[in-house]
């Protein structure tokens, strides 16, 4: 597909033949000692399955207040995730496929985001309020063979006539009625997948697109070396540590997001609780608010 005239969609690489998918054993890999060892965040999640087993990684409020909390651990998250990915593994889909993520943020768009790695393809974000005509434009670009929805607001009814015909859909739990594929019956009618992808630095880990506002959206190839960097980095600068709680806030198809929240979560092993929890909520630890991290510049 050819590039427009000043566009950094950067996505000649969709079409090129992909390297074989190298894969390896692991339930927590026991030679790591601590993510600092790790070359990935997909890596550092598998340590934290282990290391952190039975601590908090997320919570996600699921409608009715704070009597309606649910959590995970991190053993509870990277084994959804690792049963989402058997199911993606289970379409036989190509090497390296695009698949669409389109959501509000919630637990599920980041386990859905491991699983996608976990089975070797290339998470691609979508802001979850655009229009019909850049839904499909960015979901034909990158040449997307599956799209995840979640929770969104009512002018998804608008949107979804951009999702092209014959796209194969997950729902996540908090997902506007539909009568797509559903997440909790995939988790449940799948096991865990073990031989999961490797992650080399140089491969595509997420192409990342801009909103559209300005024209027709753009996208950037980002790393797996560069998401994990940035999670170390700013886990370095900011001293975080297992003990410190993080806020989701920002959109996840918002690279800023996915650095300061998602990688910076997966490196120091963070519980991630969506914005919507409250102050009591949120006062059993320390709430790092992804909006005040670079708090040298903001």
């Amino acid at each position: 597909m050819p590039l427009e005239a000043g566009s950094f969609k950067m996505a000649v690489s969709l079409t090129a033949s992909p390297p074989s998918i190298r894969s390896f054993h692991t339930k927590g890999d026991s030679r790591m000692n601590s993510t600092a060892e790790c070359k990935s965040l997909l890596e550092c999640a598998i340590y934290w399955e282990k290391a952190g087993a039975d601590r908090m990684c997320f919570s996600q409020p699921m409608g009715g207040g704070d009597a309606n909390i649910k959590t995970w651990t991190w053993a509870e998250a990277v084994g959804d995730a690792r049963k989402m990915a058997s199911y993606l593994k289970s379409l036989d889909l190509p090497e390296r496929s695009s698949i669409a993520l389109f959501s509000k943020n919630c637990a599920h768009w980041l386990m859905a985001d491991l699983a996608i790695w976990m089975a070797g393809h290339v998470s691609v974000p979508i802001y979850p309020i655009l229009t019909a005509d850049i839904v499909t434009y960015t979901l034909e670009y990158s040449e997307s063979k599956l799209l995840f929805v979640g929770k969104l607001d009512p002018v998804w009814d608008d949107m979804k006539q951009g999702v092209p015909a014959g796209l194969k859909t997950v729902a996540f739990p908090l997902a506007p009625e539909n009568e797509y594929e559903q997440w909790d019956d995939i988790i449940t009618n799948h096991s865990p997948l073990m031989e999961i992808a490797a992650c080399p630095a140089d491969e595509t880990a997420t192409i990342i697109y801009t909103s559209g506002s300005t024209g027709k959206p753009k996208g950037a190839m980002i790393s797996f070396e560069a998401m994990y960097r940035s999670g170390r980095g700013l886990s370095e600068y900011l001293k975080t540590n297992p003990g410190d709680r993080i806020l989701s806030y920002l959109p996840l198809a918002h690279v800023y997001e996915r650095f300061v929240g998602q990688s910076h979560s997966l490196y120091a092993g963070l519980p991630l609780p969506d914005r919507h929890l409250s102050p009591k909520r949120l006062s059993g630890g320390t709430a790092v608010l992804a909006l005040n991290c670079w708090r040298d510049t903001v």
